[in-house]
């Protein structure tokens, strides 16, 4: 076999591997979920916070947000 038919074996098997292995990796991204947003875990506890803030006034409501704004950061 001369040199430059192995070279070219190679060269296509090489470039192969990186088709499946980019296929495989592909095939992973696209079937799992995408992690919640920030927004996704803070929106619907807005209405919460402002039933809140009408029923036991801005230091309450306050509180809540600064206890919310942990968790979403505890999340990321």
């Amino acid at each position: 076999m001369t040199g430059g038919r192995l070279f070219l074996k190679i060269f296509v098997a090489f470039w192969l591997a990186m088709i499946l292995i980019g296929a495989g990796i592909a095939a992973i991204a696209l079937t799992r979920p995408p992690p919640p947003m920030p927004h996704e875990v803070l929106l619907p506890r807005v209405p919460e916070v402002l039933t809140l803030w009408d029923e036991a006034g801005p230091d309450a409501a306050a509180e809540r947000l600064e206890a919310l704004g942990r968790r979403v950061g505890a999340a990321l």
